[in-house]
């Protein structure tokens, strides 16, 4: 620490503000520190308070003074307008009813005499502010109100909100629905509005459903295709049908009878191709052939009126 003497003294030789280097390691307890831009190049500056005044975290001024730029006043003798210092009760001269203050084929902001183009700041009672979207950034409205504009159409939005132009809810649905009305909202998707008895939400946006099942299911289709939109699936090779839960007729199931169909049969012939005549057989789940009006139970054949299959075994109903 250097003594009295040897640093900065701002107020004759009373010693009573004085530079320290070691982040305002203060000769006097009592003392408080400011980063003085008005005397000091923003160092560290211990000072008395009872005497002074940090204004606004780094502008020294004695005790009861304002500041203005660098110079410290007095609010009774003036006031500070556009950072300059003009008697109290009056305004600086404005510098843009004179040659439209020299800023040519630009826009004078009257409030600091700033040259500017419209198309992207406005001139406000603080000075020159950004336009975001033809919106100035001290409007409340700017970025839809959830945002700032931190310089030419670019919102920052708040932390939940996100967005281009208008910051909104990163949850679509939180506000109104979603504006759906009487549908359901989707927060992942695009255009959140559906109709659950379409479509299903899911975490990567909405899905068509297949027959009550969604897109994203193992089980659509009967787990042998895709469902591409609503209750239309398009079958995997090999299998056939609404719910591709028929297998297509292989090469090797060639029935000499025109009206006759296949069934991989696995109750009597261990999943081979087997030709049926349909209105006296039914090839249940696929592969199971029965009589028709029969049910499959493993590989029994049973009439529902009589029994029950319980966990692959017939009981009596």
């Amino acid at each position: 620490m250097k003594s009295c003497g040897a640093i900065l003294v701002l107020l004759l030789a009373s010693c009573l503000v004085y530079t320290s280097y070691a982040a305002c390691n203060c000769y006097i307890a009592t003392d408080e520190c400011c980063n003085d831009l008005n005397n000091n190049n923003g160092n560290p500056t211990c000072y008395n308070p009872a005497l002074f005044q940090c204004n606004g975290g780094n502008r020294l001024c004695p005790k009861g003074r304002l500041s203005c730029e660098k110079a410290c006043y007095d609010p009774a003798v003036y006031s500070c307008v556009n950072n300059q210092l003009v008697p109290a009760g009056t305004q600086p001269p404005n510098r843009c009813s004179v040659n439209n203050g020299g800023c040519n084929n630009l826009a004078c902001c009257e409030y600091g005499g700033g040259c500017y183009n419209p198309n992207h700041q406005a001139c406000t009672p603080n000075g020159l502010v950004w336009t975001c979207f033809g919106v100035p950034a001290n409007s409340p409205s700017v970025c839809g109100g959830h945002g700032q504009c931190v310089g030419l159409n670019a919102c920052q939005c708040d932390p939940g909100y996100s967005g281009y132009s208008v910051c909104i809810p990163d949850d679509k649905c939180v506000t109104n629905n979603g504006g759906c009305g009487n549908m359901q909202c989707c927060s992942t998707a695009s255009y959140p509005c559906y109709n659950p008895n379409h479509q299903q939400c899911t975490s990567n946006g909405l899905v068509w459903k297949c027959y009550g099942i969604g897109a994203n299911d193992a089980t659509v289709c009967g787990g042998h295709g895709n469902c591409t939109s609503l209750d239309h699936c398009s079958c995997n090779s090999g299998w056939s049908g609404s719910t591709c839960m028929e297998p297509s007729e292989p090469s090797g199931c060639n029935c000499y009878i025109a009206t006759d169909k296949c069934c991989h049969d696995l109750n009597n012939n261990n999943g081979r191709p087997t030709c049926y005549n349909p209105s006296l057989y039914q090839c249940n789940d696929g592969n199971r052939l029965c009589s028709i009006g029969k049910l499959s139970c493993g590989k029994a054949c049973y009439d529902p009126n009589v029994y029950k299959c319980v966990n692959g075994n017939l009981a009596p109903k």
